[in-house]
């Protein structure tokens, strides 16, 4: 019985594919609570997908390096915010080897428009990836993604 009301719902609008895979969780601000990583090598970012959605994000800078170069882009799952992954993103800092680039898909924490599982590699990852490319003056194929459940 609980299927088929789900199926009857589904089927007719009242839930979505994208609300189901994509609970969207915002929030009113980030809380990082970053210990490992110092404040002074986090940029807060924001740039666009080609559909002119906001996407809002971090630039974890490595040891001793003051602006954006050779980044790699943590894309997270589809549970939390950006800020619900803060221990991973201080692992992935502490290689030293790559900055890290962390963003939320639209919809997701403080970025705008709304959740789509369409859009989450073919506007947003595009989107993240023409960023830190343009951001460091690298070649969009030399930044690694690295993810989680969806990412």
């Amino acid at each position: 019985m609980r299927i088929a009301l789900a199926v009857s719902l589904f089927c007719t609008g009242c839930l979505s594919f994208d609300s189901l895979v994509l609970p969207a969780p915002k929030v009113d601000a980030y809380d990082f609570g970053f210990t490992e990583v110092d404040q002074d090598r986090i940029l807060d970012v924001t740039f666009e997908t080609d559909d002119g959605v906001a996407l809002m994000g971090i630039w974890i800078l490595r040891e001793g390096v003051e602006e954006p170069t050779k980044p790699m882009i943590y894309m997270h799952g589809n549970q939390r915010a950006m800020d619900g992954y803060t221990e991973r993103y201080e692992a992935y800092a502490s290689w030293e080897t790559y900055d890290v680039l962390a963003f939320d898909y639209r919809g997701y924490g403080l970025s705008g428009g709304e959740a789509e599982v369409d859009s989450l590699f073919n506007k947003d990852g595009v989107a993240a990836l023409q960023y830190a490319a343009d951001a460091a003056d690298v070649e969009t194929f030399d930044i690694p993604i690295i993810g989680a459940t969806l990412g």
